[in-house]
């Protein structure tokens, strides 16, 4: 029977493909894609080749929709009404993100706050599909704590972490808004170098070269008490995995009118931090809070950011870092520029 439906789909594919029709999915929603002007046409042929294959359609409304320009495909929801701007837009079907909502809110409202392996099992795969519209990567330390709870019988107290992801969640999931698809840009993308320094002090630096433009550069001191959160004991000195995040945020923040739309390279000296802005994950509360902030700004600017590694004595940014602009960049005449924080957080001190 298997066989038989297997070589029943390959043969309406090919039908469909004779009849220049535009569908997806042959096991559920037979999504149909087709100009207004032609869509009543398309549709008789369609369901004319099925009739010939043998297969029973559904003709209730429910289930025999018309064309729309905004319609449901398996839980997604579909938006032509941009088309002329060149702009696909979707997003989760009406009540996804707010069935996730009521299950994580009546999750944390208990005083227990537990969670037992079928509810962690069941919102892995809700936040999973429910993000897979929009983003892709704000969630994605969610999912993974999810699965790793769901290897675990019973029921156990949420932690830190795993708190901080579901309302981080369920936050974004309803400001996210539409995905929006778009042909990709033909423009080179710019590149970013930035480094962090725990010495003395906590610095950090970043160099952009934008196509067109004059590189440009800032260089700050943290102040101990904005620095204070990224300490997991009372006793650690050095914040350096911290260090090395926190200048990617800056330099989205500093340079936002550059990155908006754009692709943008960052080179960084620090292969944990690379690899936690590339996972969007760290395990390290602190670290983690920043990589969310940076893939945020990054979804609601609409900016492809890649991020690879650089040997340290490669990295145009340690200079800066350190307070200091060297030879090179000199030499390319870069504009010093004043660094933009996050809200509630200013520098010490600033390159000037």
């Amino acid at each position: 029977m298997y066989g038989f439906l297997r070589f029943s789909r390959a043969i309406a594919a090919l039908g469909t493909s004779l009849l220049a029709l535009v569908l997806i999915e042959f096991f559920d929603d037979f999504t149909q894609v087709e100009p207004e002007d032609s869509a009543q046409s398309a549709q008789d042929a369609m369901e004319g080749l099925l009739e010939l294959l043998g297969w029973e359609l559904s003709t209730s409304e429910e289930k025999r929709k018309p064309f729309a320009q905004v319609f449901v495909s398996l839980g997604v929801q579909v938006n032509f009404s941009q088309m002329v701007d060149r702009k696909l837009l979707l997003e989760n079907k009406p009540g996804r993100v707010e069935a996730i909502q009521a299950q994580v809110e009546a999750i944390l409202k208990t005083p227990e706050k537990k969670l037992g392996f079928k509810d962690a099992l069941s919102l892995r795969g809700k936040v999973a599909f429910s993000e897979g519209q929009t983003h892709c990567r704000l969630t994605a330390f969610v999912a993974r704590r999810l699965s790793e709870w769901s290897s675990y019988m019973g029921a156990r107290k949420i932690s830190e972490d795993l708190e901080y992801g579901l309302r981080f969640a369920v936050a974004h999931l309803k400001s996210a808004g539409p995905r929006v698809i778009r042909p990709k840009s033909e423009e080179p993308p710019i590149v970013v170098f930035t480094d962090g320094a725990c010495e003395d002090r906590t610095s950090i630096g970043g160099v952009v070269f934008v196509p067109g433009c004059a590189p440009e550069t800032f260089g700050c001191v943290l102040r101990e008490g904005d620095i204070s959160d990224w300490r997991s004991k009372s006793d650690q000195k050095q914040v350096i995995g911290q260090a090395e995040i926190f200048p990617i945020l800056v330099a989205k923040l500093t340079w936002a009118e550059y990155f908006r739309g754009k692709r943008v390279i960052y080179f960084i000296d620090n292969e944990s931090a690379k690899i936690a802005l590339i996972r969007a994950y760290s395990p390290i509360l602190a670290s983690l809070k920043l990589v969310m902030e940076c893939s945020a700004w990054d979804f609601h600017n609409e900016c492809s950011s890649w991020y690879a590694r650089v040997p340290t004595i490669c990295n145009i940014a340690d200079s800066p870092s350190r307070m200091e602009l060297s030879s090179v960049l000199r030499m390319l005449g870069a504009v010093v520029v004043e660094p933009v924080f996050p809200s509630g957080m200013l520098p010490a001190e600033v390159l000037k």
